[in-house]
């Protein structure tokens, strides 16, 4: 009886349990379906957390805004090469003032030079004139010729040291105003007084015509053919003959063209 009892109860379970389990299956496999589909949000979550920081990666890019901080620190350049600029107008101006100043200075050393210039201690004579013929001077300097100075301009030339002299020489041994070359004509009447006999001028200038050396009071004195001469008497050079000046080398040798 036992047996029976076994045998019909294990019957009828077997059908029940395969619709059983088939019934567990198919809720399982529906219940799968959801799970696996509610997996797929997770990508989407990944996904956007991808493009959360790839929209964070330009955060980084926001750091050229630190760039820009040096365009502010290159206005600050700006102002301090305009500040440089006014400071160099600024430093510009007294040197223009001082340019100025120094000319000035210039020109007063210039006006006081010349009132400084003394006068020059030689009377000229009534007798002075141009010369007739083309008399010139040939400037000799070691045996050679190193120039030519032309009479035919002015009745006397003035020899010595100062710029203002129409002959200036630089050697020290020469005074501020040395000498002076002086032509003399023969007047009409000078002429009939020399047939009759007349003395020779005031300073010991003869009636004969042509030049005459005056020393003006030189401290080292003016030398006509080697031989000094007396001072503030005018004494006769001829053409041909050499005056030198002091202890200057320059030898000045009296000619007439052709």
């Amino acid at each position: 009886m036992a047996e029976q009892k076994t045998s019909q109860f294990k019957v009828p379970a077997i059908p029940l349990g395969k619709n059983k389990a088939q019934h567990i299956d198919t809720e399982l496999s529906n219940k799968s379906t959801p799970h696996e589909t509610e997996a797929e949000p997770p990508t989407t979550t990944t996904t956007t957390a991808q493009d959360s920081l790839l929209t964070t990666e330009p955060d980084k890019t926001t750091e050229p805004d630190k760039t820009t901080e040096p365009d502010k620190t290159t206005e600050p350049d700006k102002t301090t090469k305009s500040d440089e600029m006014t400071k160099s107008d600024k430093t510009t101006k007294p040197d223009e003032t001082t340019r100025d100043n120094k000319e000035e200075k210039e020109v007063t050393l210039q006006h006081k030079s010349i009132e400084n210039i003394p006068p020059l201690p030689y009377t000229v004579p009534h007798w002075s004139a141009l010369p007739t013929e083309s008399y010139f001077l040939s400037v000799i300097k070691t045996g050679t010729v190193v120039d030519e100075i032309s009479l035919s301009d002015k009745p006397f030339l003035v020899f010595g040291r100062l710029p203002s002299c129409d002959v200036q020489l630089e050697h020290p041994s020469l005074s501020r105003y040395h000498a002076v070359l002086q032509y003399r004509p023969l007047t009409p009447n000078e002429e009939s007084e020399s047939q009759s006999g007349g003395t020779s001028l005031p300073g010991g200038a003869g009636r004969e015509t042509g030049y005459y050396v005056y020393d003006l009071g030189s401290t080292h004195g003016t030398y006509v053919n080697k031989s000094q001469v007396s001072a503030r008497c005018y004494v006769r050079l001829r053409v041909g003959q050499m005056v030198k000046f002091g202890g200057s080398s320059r030898i000045f040798l009296l000619e007439v063209s052709a």
